[in-house]
């Protein structure tokens, strides 16, 4: 090589060597497929391939992880059929099989057999082979969509309207103006209960939610524009209980509280106990004997919550009402075979009826104040 030369080739050789290490490495599948299958991951969708063991079911992901495939057996001689999860988005293609008028009975039997391509997988659907194309399965057509969204509030500021959707074949919560647009999809979840309102400042939402990682729907505060979606109960609230499924029963008016309820260990078996918890700190609190069956009824017009309970030394029901904030209770009535009607017109006594021992319909006004309880006629309405 001619030595003037030696310089130039080793100078575009160094050229070459920064130009190569100064480029941001190509991911490899496996490092895509698994950025792809966080989304997955968040909703609670296992991202291994794996199987049951018993063959209830199985999980299988696309070769980028851009979707899993989820199969299931319904009951113990059910039905087989698949769920799809679009891992990137967050959507579900809803189940493909046992369509019939009772699922668990179906011949319409769907198995996952392999997958072709990152979009195409192949199944087999009453024994025979077919290939499903993913984009196909996951187009949001508006038009049905939107006759199943169900507006459930009003931001404070009135600007917003929150409505549930099950647009992406999973029931979420999204937000959209008044006028129908700029609409944005707000939660990513396999399950959405009941939306409860707002809290006392205005700032978050509150509602059942399911987040992949704990058991069953449980409250939930997020923002309006879907951020900070937290938890409001802690893994020590959840420990208060002896079973690990917990609901809740009800928003306060002041929307300060939920009530929620969990089964709990006494002398005579698991009995349902109801905790306070504040809104939008948490905070959880019993809030009736745990050796009590208690049930919640009813919020009083001046928002003390109405429940009952079996009282045994009086063999009948007693109806107390309970000031959550201070835990206070006040027994409203009592007695054999009562059964709570309404609250009056003037918002001043609540409305029981029971049967005396003729078999007769007797009406009872019990006042709020604790003055008395006194039988009155029946109320035209």
């Amino acid at each position: 090589m001619p030595k003037h030369l030696a310089p130039l080739l080793l100078g575009l050789a160094s050229i070459v060597l920064v130009a190569q290490t100064s480029l941001p490495p190509t991911p490899t599948p496996t490092v895509q497929q698994a950025a792809n299958l966080n989304g997955c991951a968040e909703l609670g969708i296992a991202t291994i391939n794996d199987a049951d063991p018993y063959g209830w079911g199985y999980t299988m992901p696309s070769p980028d992880g851009t979707y899993v495939v989820q199969g299931q057996h319904l009951g113990s001689h059910g039905c087989h059929n698949i769920i799809i999860y679009q891992c990137v988005t967050k959507q579900s293609s809803g189940a493909i099989g046992c369509d019939g008028v009772f699922p668990p009975e179906s011949q319409d039997l769907v198995f996952a057999t392999n997958w072709v391509s990152n979009d195409d997988l192949l199944i087999t659907r009453l024994n025979k082979p077919q290939t499903l194309h993913m984009p196909d399965y996951f187009k949001v057509d508006l038009s049905p969509a939107k006759g199943m969204d169900k507006v459930v509030s009003l931001s404070p500021d009135g600007q917003w309207q929150i409505f549930s959707s099950g647009r992406d074949k999973m029931s979420e919560l999204y937000r959209q103006l008044l006028d129908g647009s700029h609409v944005q999809r707000l939660t990513y979840s396999r399950g959405l209960g009941n939306f409860y309102g707002w809290s006392p400042d205005g700032k978050w939402m509150i509602f059942d939610y399911d987040d992949a990682h704990r058991y069953g729907l449980l409250p939930v505060r997020m923002h309006l524009d879907g951020s900070e979606l937290q938890p409001l109960m802690t893994d020590n609230d959840l420990g208060y209980s002896d079973s690990s499924i917990w609901y809740t029963l009800a928003f306060s008016p002041d929307s300060r509280w939920l009530l929620m309820q969990a089964d709990g260990a006494s002398s005579s078996g698991s009995v349902p106990v109801i905790y306070r918890l504040g809104v939008p700190d948490g905070g959880l609190m019993r809030l009736t004997d745990p050796n009590v069956a208690y049930k919640f009824v009813d919020w009083s017009p001046d928002g003390r919550a109405l429940v009952w309970h079996w009282n045994a030394n009086t063999r009948g029901l007693a109806f107390e009402l309970v000031d959550v904030a201070t835990m206070k209770y006040s027994l409203l009535v009592a007695g054999d075979a009562l059964e709570f009607q309404r609250w009056t017109d003037d918002h001043k006594a609540a409305l029981f009826l029971r049967h005396n021992a003729q078999g007769n319909a007797v009406w009872n006004r019990a006042e709020l104040d604790g003055s008395g309880v006194k039988e009155v006629e029946r109320p035209a309405s």
